[in-house]
């Protein structure tokens, strides 16, 4: 199932529409959220014996005086002895409309409305409604202190939409940021629930439906990620079939002494559906590949070997191919440079560039061959490579890896792959942000696998943004499931090929939490 991630902008609009277009009052609204948060409250669990709702001045604090009045009304309805408290952190003067509305509301109904913040430690849930999607600039002050004494209570904590502090956009943390159990977020998710570090501070995340239509943004809701694998149809398998049928992947790598990477490589294709896999290689690696993956063909160019032979040698294995991969273990040599230069200006099949031929890319005497590369080929950095590769610094890239993604592909006409704890797809018109994998993932050779992944897909028969939507979704999963049988600590990048098609099988009917 796919998601839409809406940024702070794009959700104002939406609710905007809503209430102008669609003729929806806002306090409807306000009430209908509030109402589904009261529900998932109770629905969880939480000791709601104690209950404080830390309201802002702004329509998120509405939410919260609301939330406050159905979780009171919840509680009688399911014979629970209850306190519910609002604590409000500002002055009437700065509260919107629709917040003084349910301040009143909240009054009516008997809610007591503090500003006492020693009750924080007394609580056995705090509700955060500090602040919504709209937060512009650092959390300081009263408000700070406010988060700051949240977070270091025992209270369970239910944030409304989106942690306060969190930036809606990034995910960055604005000054300090509230840690929740978890977030109710309404309408649609947003990237700061997704992205690091907004999203280690949300717990668990429902979406409630409350009616808001996305008609006034549906030409810009280009930003999505999957809940559900796979993100798109995986390639079908057809009884009547051979291995002609699923593609031939070229992996070009390994240089002398770094047998593993393209091992690797030619294993997660092999995994994930291709044919046929033949690696492209230097003799010296020939016993170690034979006897590490006997399925693979093996072409290899000797040590003495010249330049002249080791470019036709690669031009004939590219002549029947139907994905290549360049870089897993390719090095920077003058032998790595000949290879990506051959391999760029005589393929005409689809190329995932990765690992060495990034870095190869990166230098001033590789870097004209970026523009061979438009529209026909994934690149798959990590923040280092994509660092080197762009110029810009990895906080640079951190701090919105949305947008770097998208400018560079967008800029390039390629598919930019960049790889992280939530890895980035954008083809310049789609973005997709991946949510499925974990540290288990954060080894050498895990890189490797997924270039060959996405290979395979390419080579039978998907376009290059698909395959790598699904090759990153799959590679997580399958990454996933090994630390659940091998620990995060302990998983190697080869162990992550054997799970490839349990990820598959475990997956295509499975919810994924976000």
């Amino acid at each position: 199932m796919i998601e839409r991630l809406l940024s702070g902008e794009e959700m104002r609009l939406c609710d905007e529409y809503t209430v102008k277009t669609l003729g929806t009052p806002s306090r409807v609204l306000m009430e209908r959220a509030a109402e589904c948060a009261a529900k998932e409250i109770i629905s969880f669990g939480f000791d709601i014996s104690r209950t404080l709702v830390v309201c802002g001045p702004g329509n998120n604090g509405g939410d919260g005086f609301a939330a406050a009045r159905f979780l009171s009304q919840k509680a009688r309805e399911n014979g629970i002895e209850a306190s519910i408290k609002v604590l409000f952190a500002s002055e009437e003067a700065f509260m919107t409309d629709e917040c003084k509305l349910q301040r009143k509301l909240a009054l009516q109904a008997g809610i007591e409305i503090t500003n006492d913040l020693s009750s924080i430690s007394e609580k056995t849930l705090i509700v955060d409604a500090l602040f919504g999607i709209g937060l512009s600039r650092n959390v300081k002050g009263i408000f700070g202190s406010i988060i700051d004494a949240v977070n270091s209570s025992n209270s369970a904590v239910v944030s409304l939409d989106i942690p306060s502090g969190i930036c809606s956009d990034t995910g960055a943390v604005m000054g300090t940021a509230i840690k929740a159990d978890l977030t109710v977020t309404f309408a649609y998710l947003k990237r700061g629930l997704c992205l690091y570090p907004g999203a280690s501070h949300c717990g668990r995340i429902v979406k409630a439906d409350i009616g808001i239509g996305c008609d006034a943004v549906k030409d810009k809701l280009s930003v999505f990620t999957a809940t559900q694998i796979p993100p798109f149809p995986l390639p079908p398998r057809s009884p009547d079939s051979n291995k002609g049928t699923y593609g031939k992947v070229l992996i070009i790598g390994g240089a002398k002494g770094m047998a593993g990477a393209a091992y690797l490589s030619a294993k997660g294709a092999y995994r994930m559906g291709a044919g046929l896999v033949k690696i492209f290689t230097t003799e010296e690696n020939r016993g170690i590949l034979q006897m590490l993956l006997p399925e693979a063909v093996l072409i290899t160019y000797g040590e003495s070997s010249t330049a002249k032979e080791i470019s036709a040698q690669l031009v004939s294995a590219l002549a029947d191919a139907s994905a290549a991969v360049i870089g897993p273990g390719l090095s920077q040599s003058d032998t790595a440079r000949i290879q990506l230069k051959t391999g760029i200006s005589a393929s005409k099949c689809p190329l995932i560039i990765d690992a060495d031929a990034l870095n190869l890319l990166s230098g001033s005497d590789c870097s004209h061959l970026k523009t061979q590369l438009l529209g026909r080929s994934v690149i798959t950095p990590h923040m280092g490579e994509m660092s080197r590769l762009t110029g810009l610094s990895i906080p640079n890239l951190k701090a919105d890896p949305i947008e770097r993604a998208h400018n560079f592909a967008a800029e390039h006409n390629i598919v930019c792959t960049m790889k992280d704890a939530r890895t980035v797809v954008s083809d310049g018109l789609r973005t997709y942000l991946n949510t499925t994998g974990c540290s288990a993932l954060s080894k050498g050779g895990s890189g490797d696998v997924l270039s060959g992944m996405i290979a395979a897909l390419v080579s039978q028969g998907m376009e290059l943004f698909t395959a790598s939507c699904v090759g990153v979704y799959i590679h997580g999963k399958a990454g996933r499931l090994a630390a659940d049988t091998l620990g995060e600590y302990s998983v190697l990048a080869g162990e992550i090929t054997d799970f490839i098609g349990s990820a598959i099988k475990n997956s295509l009917s499975q919810t994924e939490k976000i």
